[in-house]
């Protein structure tokens, strides 16, 4: 019973006490916005790169992700879009390799693990398409 008394009594003397409430609610905060304004960019558009071959699955793919609103799918060479994804341009590159009609489809999936946001998010969005 004790407890609760001296927690209540010690609740009312901070709510009391202006410059507490501002160091406890407001200081944070502030730094918690200025802080996120500084440093949080967000993902913004997310870059992936796609290597088609002759796959009919990879049309099938980049058919899905034309719909998708933030998300800029670019086709081309495998070695010309790992190097755009060692640059940071792109955040992940997805290759679908040739097979033959009958075969399962081989997909290889690159990402930049430096970039944690960006490329989890984009590396969810492809498996959720291909799964």
């Amino acid at each position: 019973m004790a407890f609760w008394t001296l927690l209540w009594a010690n609740t009312l003397m901070q709510l009391r006490n202006r410059s507490s409430l501002f160091w406890h609610f407001a200081f944070p905060l502030i730094f918690i916005v200025l802080f996120g304004l500084i440093f949080g960019r967000g993902v913004g558009t997310l870059h992936i790169g796609l290597v088609a071959g002759n796959s009919e699955w990879a049309k099938h793919f980049q058919a899905a992700f034309a719909e998708m609103e933030g998300v800029k799918l670019t086709r081309g060479e495998q070695g010309v879009l790992l190097e755009e994804l060692k640059d940071g341009e792109v955040h992940v590159v997805v290759a679908f390799t040739a097979t033959e009609a009958g075969q399962p489809v081989a997909v290889e999936l690159f990402y930049d693990p430096g970039e944690v946001l960006a490329s989890s998010t984009a590396r969810t969005m492809v498996k959720g398409i291909l799964v």
